[in-house]
């Protein structure tokens, strides 16, 4: 799971496109089937695709829907200002 949510948010990062080296802040909506997979892996997944730092929100209202392992999560990918 955590590998196939890396890949979905390489692909925002690619969609917006941002370069490799920037770093960026994400949020997740909540989703109890994948809320416990992310926050075990978070610094792993943190360190791949760069991010500041990856937080749970209840809602989502902007920002983009992936699927992952069949769940639908919408997400939020913030480029950090230098």
């Amino acid at each position: 799971q955590a590998r196939e949510f890396i890949n979905r948010l390489q692909n925002i990062r690619k969609d917006q496109n941002l370069d490799v080296t920037d770093k960026i802040f994400v949020k997740v909506s909540e989703n109890e089937n994948l809320k416990a997979s992310i926050t075990q892996f978070n610094e792993y997944i943190c360190a791949e695709i760069l991010a500041e730092k990856l937080e749970f929100a209840s809602e989502i209202v902007d920002g983009t829907s992936i699927v992952v392992n069949e769940a639908t999560l919408r997400v939020n990918v913030i480029k950090k200002e230098d």
